[in-house]
């Protein structure tokens, strides 16, 4: 089976995970500004991977418009962000208003943790990362907010490299052309 990987982040740890990503599965991985449409067409499966900026998941324009397509696809989807793996009402939460329905419910979804390194934000999002902490009503909340985070490790894609390989190589075991191969014939 085919598949590719679509990403957008703001920081690096979403490319870092897809990196690792796509050297384990063996999948060519697109930014999502250089997606070419037509071309998606080839693919049995997508991975889809972004993070989260302010509550909203990076590729949830693009997800929203190509819906309809995307239900054609099996899809696994990736959300970087600093909501723990202890939250998991919250975790979901920002799943649902992030994806369709029909995203939601058909997709693998993984949270993985993010990076946040406050002195590597912009001015933008520095100020705005201040002023949200000086709101903040919970304490533990409100110090995450004021230190710098590393939560990026490839050992947090375990689970989902062997429940994508299970798919990928669970219905046919030959596959004749290459991802690599349809992204060169574009």
């Amino acid at each position: 089976m085919k598949g590719l990987i679509i990403y957008k982040g703001k920081y690096g740890a979403t490319k870092q995970y897809v990196t690792w990503l796509a050297d384990e599965l063996h999948l060519p991985a697109i930014a999502l500004e250089d997606v070419d449409e037509e071309h998606l067409r080839f693919f049995d499966f997508i991975i889809l991977a972004g993070s989260i900026y302010i509550g909203k998941w990076t590729l949830r324009d693009w997800v929203n418009d190509h819906q309809v397509f995307l239900a054609e696809k099996k899809v696994f989807s990736f959300i970087v962000c600093g909501t723990p793996s202890s939250m998991e009402d919250e975790q979901k939460r920002l799943a649902k208003t992030n994806m369709p329905i029909s995203v939601y419910t058909d997709s693998e979804i993984f949270f993985l943790p993010g990076r946040l390194v406050i002195n590597k934000l912009s001015w933008k999002d520095r100020m705005m990362l201040k002023i949200g902490a000086k709101f903040e009503k919970d304490p533990v909340k409100k110090k995450a907010m004021q230190q710098d985070v590393d939560g990026v490790s490839k050992d947090m894609l375990n689970e989902a490299i062997r429940q994508i390989r299970n798919y990928q190589y669970g219905r046919s075991a030959s596959v004749t052309t290459s991802s690599y191969e349809l992204l060169s014939e574009k």
